[in-house]
C-alpha cells in the first residue's frame, strides 16, 4: 500500500494536503467555520456571509478553493480587484449577481472580519501554510483518492509545535473526512470496503458536532478509533458528549486510570451481575479479631463485573477490554514482547 505523509512538525518530508478541495460550497463554508474560533454571533454571521459570497466565485474563477486565496482575497485589495475582473470576463449566467455580491461583500468594515482575517493567517502561516494551499495540479494528498487506492495516510498536527493553528488544521482535517463519509453515504463516492481511522489525543481536536458523524460513519464503512489520556479529557464538551461517545464505541480498552469519575464511568459501562451475599453478625474477641455471633443469612445481590480497584490497580502493559456485542469483558496483556 502507498504510504502518505502530512507532518507540520518536518514540512519537508510532508506530502501538500488541501482540506478544502472536497465538498460543495456549502461543506467548504462549514468545514472552515467549525475550525475557527468565533465566540461572537454577530462576526460569525458576517464571516459565514464573506465566505457564502467569495468561495463560488473563487471556485468557478480558480477550479478550487485553498485558505492561501481566501485569506489574499480578504486582506488584499488588488486580489479583489483580479477577482473581480477576472468575473466580468465569464459568460455564467449568475455573473452579475456573483459581481454585486462581491462588491457588497468586499466594501465590509475590516475590522468586523478581523478575527477571521487573522485565523485564516495563522493557518496560512509562515512554517506549514503552503502545504495547505497547493495548486490544483500538484501532488498531494487527496482523501477521496486514498480511500479508493486503499492508501495509507498519516496526518501529524503536532499540537505541541502551536497549539492554535495545529487544533485548527486538525478540526479541519476531520472535517473533510465528514465531507467525503456524506459522499459515500450519498452514493458520490464508491463505497469502500473498510476504513480505519485512528485519533490520537482526540479530545483536542473534536467538538460537540463530532458525535454526529460517529454515529453515522458506520454507513460509510469507516471505523473510528480514538484515543485519549483519560475520558475527563472530554469534560469541556459537557456530560451529553461523553453519555453518547460512550454509547456509541462498540469496544474500549482501558489503561490504568486514577481519575474517580473516569473509573465510575468505565465500570457503569461493565455492569453487573446478580449474585448472592453471605452475611453474619460479628464481634470482636480478647485479641482483636472478629469472631461470628449468629447464623447470619444469604441474600441476592448485584456486583459489579468490573470492580473499581481493578482499574486503578492496573500493571503495565495490561488493559481492559470491553466488547459491546457481543459483550465481553476481559483483562488483556499488551506490547509484552517489545
Amino acid at each position: 500500500r502507498r504510504f502518505l505523509q502530512f507532518t507540520i512538525s518536518s514540512p519537508l518530508d510532508s506530502l501538500p494536503y488541501n482540506p478544502l478541495k472536497n465538498g460543495s460550497v456549502t461543506e467548504i463554508r462549514d468545514s472552515l467555520m467549525s475550525s475557527l474560533n468565533s465566540s461572537e454571533p454577530f462576526y460569525k454571521n458576517k464571516a459565514l456571509e464573506y465566505l457564502d459570497k467569495v468561495i463560488p466565485a473563487v471556485r468557478l474563477i480558480y477550479g478550487h478553493v485553498s485558505i492561501s486565496q481566501l485569506r489574499r482575497i480578504l486582506q488584499q485589495r488588488e486580489e479583489q480587484a483580479r477577482l473581480i475582473k477576472e468575473i466580468t470576463k465569464t459568460d455564467v449566467p449568475s455573473r452579475a449577481e456573483i459581481l454585486s455580491s462581491l462588491q457588497m461583500i468586499f466594501s465590509t468594515d475590516a475590522k468586523i472580519l478581523s478575527g477571521l482575517s487573522s485565523q485564516l493567517a495563522s493557518l496560512d502561516n509562515y512554517e506549514y501554510g503552503n502545504l495547505l494551499s497547493p495548486e490544483k495540479d500538484a501532488e498531494q494528498i487527496d482523501l477521496v483518492e486514498a480511500i479508493g487506492s486503499h492508501a495509507v495516510v498519516y496526518f501529524d498536527v503536532n499540537i505541541q509545535l502551536s497549539r492554535e493553528s495545529s487544533i485548527a488544521t486538525g478540526k479541519l482535517i476531520l472535517e473533510d473526512l465528514k465531507a467525503v463519509s456524506g459522499s459515500i453515504s450519498s452514493g458520490k463516492i464508491k463505497r469502500p470496503e473498510c476504513m480505519n481511522l485512528f485519533i490520537d489525543e482526540a479530545a483536542c481536536i473534536v467538538d460537540v458536532g463530532f458525535i454526529d458523524f460517529l454515529t453515522k460513519c458506520r454507513s460509510s464503512c469507516f471505523a473510528v478509533n480514538m484515543f485519549v489520556q483519560t475520558i475527563a479529557a472530554f469534560d469541556e464538551l459537557g456530560s451529553a458528549f461523553k453519555a453518547q461517545l460512550m454509547a456509541c464505541t462498540t469496544t474500549k480498552i482501558i489503561g490504568r486510570l486514577d481519575e474517580s469519575r473516569s473509573v465510575d464511568d468505565i465500570c457503569a459501562v461493565a455492569g453487573s451481575y446478580d449474585s448472592f451475599t453471605e452475611s453474619y453478625q460479628t464481634q470482636k474477641s480478647l485479641f482483636g479479631s472478629s469472631e461470628k455471633t449468629g447464623n447470619g443469612n444469604y441474600r441476592e445481590a448485584k456486583k459489579m463485573r468490573l470492580e473499581h480497584d481493578v482499574v486503578k490497580q492496573l500493571e503495565s502493559f495490561t488493559v481492559v477490554v470491553i466488547q459491546k456485542n457481543p459483550f465481553k469483558l476481559d483483562l488483556i496483556e499488551i506490547f509484552r514482547e517489545f
